[in-house]
């Protein structure tokens, strides 16, 4: 209760801090984010891929930044840790960018990015599981994304949401919905002192091969996800130190059942706190050596699960490493360290392993980004008998314009998740390639395709191809 008390007023003191002038954008280690996935304890899976990449000068080509990571995260929640040092969005005239990149609206001092995405999707395999119903189907797909961002000479503020759509015409247990919101802002205290503030809303629904979802399921239950953070970061010279505190509420949705009835989810709910002290040494201008260590704490709103058992837990992980930022040739962090979950509940086995993370953004070429990441996490499950899972995932990820407006990309993903306490290990690989023809700032046409193979050693797995075609239009 005094953990829990102390990393409140973390939040809440760091939250109203007096302000300061920004810090230098894009030094290292002052530059990487968090977003989705958490590999803060006990049981998330921190996304290193889309969230731990460094701030990057625009690409002179417009082409995306791919992180390779396509669900987002491992796990469910997500501790941040110190946001990136905002840029500003000062939105030049049409002569000065690429013929095909967005030049966004201006709104007082904001520049909006809008975007829309839609089109149609084939997948082989919607029911994704090769012991039970099979079958392919298509789908209607649409996928809206706005980007606001401040313009101003002191602080910052960036909102960004995205969302999916997915009907199938003949599967419709299978329709999905996400949706995700996110607001990062930094206040500038002094020239060698900020405060970040970052709030966050998730909509999201398990997969169908997920160990937690029942066999009968007749739709996929919607998980729910509240995030607040707040950070300082001050200055010494060289040595930079960073405390952030965060709250973290996940809530499931009961499983509608085949033939009526639902299945309780209730025991999957839960809030998390966590502090994290991060000191850093700026050894060069591109290289900072650091260290970080997180305090976690897990309470679940229903104390006993369905299983008879006290999932409640506390957890820390310590590791160090290195930001590194080489302009835009070369950036990113490597981290190396332990984690630790231990469980209320005495019979479930603590969690003790070796914790990396790793994120690299390499551009050998003004046409060519390779961008490729390494990451592991204590997960959470409900699965009788097991504390929790650990995981690991790799990806990479390439996108290479063949002229301005045609850029291909391709990316390759590996995740292994063992279950602790138990035999159950599962292996997802996961493959996609993709082309974009850019028709003018406003107007592109995308087509990708996707592959994913799942296995576990309990009940075999299931292979799913995917294709898609549609059109993008943004301002």
């Amino acid at each position: 209760m005094r953990a829990r008390s102390c990393l409140v007023l973390i939040v809440v003191a760091t939250s109203f801090a007096v302000p300061v002038q920004a810090q230098q954008a894009g030094r290292a280690g002052d530059g990487y984010a968090v977003s989705g996935g958490s590999d803060d304890l006990p049981g998330g899976a921190y996304d290193s891929g889309a969230a731990n990449r460094p701030v990057l000068p625009d690409n002179p080509y417009g082409v995306a930044r791919t992180s390779g990571n396509s669900d987002g995260g491992l796990a469910t929640g997500t501790v941040p840790a110190p946001q990136p040092v905002l840029p500003r969005a000062s939105a030049p005239a049409a002569s000065a960018v690429p013929p095909f990149a967005a030049l966004g609206l201006r709104l007082g001092s904001f520049v909006i990015y809008p975007a829309v995405e839609s089109g149609v999707e084939y997948t082989d395999d919607v029911f994704r599981n090769d012991g039970g119903k099979k079958g392919g189907d298509y789908a209607a797909v649409i996928s809206p994304t706005l980007k606001v961002e401040s313009d101003w000479t002191r602080h910052a503020l960036s909102i960004e949401a995205t969302g999916e759509h997915e009907l199938f015409s003949k599967s419709s247990s299978e329709d999905s919905m996400t949706a995700a919101i996110t607001v990062n802002g930094r206040i500038d205290v002094r020239a060698r002192t900020t405060i970040d503030i970052s709030a966050g809303y998730e909509l999201d629904q398990d997969d169908r091969g997920s160990s937690d979802v029942a066999a009968n399921a007749a739709e996929l239950p919607d998980q729910h996800t509240l995030r607040l953070g707040s950070g300082i970061t001050q200055r010494f010279n060289r040595v930079s130190v960073h405390l952030r505190g965060a709250i973290e509420d996940v809530t499931v949705s009961d499983t509608r059942l085949i033939g009526g009835g639902s299945d309780n989810n209730k025991d999957r709910n839960y809030t998390e706190l966590s502090g994290t002290l991060r000191v850093g040494y700026e050894y060069t201008p591109a290289v900072q050596p650091f260290g970080e260590f997180t305090l976690s704490r897990r309470d679940h709103g229903q104390k006993i699960d369905d299983n008879g058992q006290r999932r409640d837990s506390s957890g820390y992980r310590i590791l160090g490493g290195a930001a590194f930022d080489f302009g835009v040739l070369l950036s990113g962090e490597l981290a190396l360290g332990f984690v630790h979950a231990g469980f209320d509940d005495p019979v479930l086995r603590d969690i003790d392993d070796v914790f990396a993370r790793a994120s690299l953004v390499w551009r050998p070429t003004a046409l060519t980004t390779v961008t490729a990441s390494l990451r592991t996490g204590v997960g959470e499950t409900t699965i009788a008998g097991a504390s929790g899972s650990i995981q690991r995932r790799a990806e990479l990820a390439v996108a290479h314009a063949l002229r301005e407006n045609i850029i291909l990309s391709a990316g390759l993903s590996y995740e292994r998740e063992e279950f602790k306490g138990t035999n159950l290990v599962e292996k997802t690989l996961e493959l996609d390639a993709g082309i974009e023809y850019r028709l003018n700032r406003n107007v592109a046409i995308r087509w990708r395709y996707s592959y994913e193979n799942f296995s576990d050693n309990a009940s075999g797995g299931f292979a799913s191809n995917s294709l898609f075609l549609g059109l993008e239009l943004r301002k």
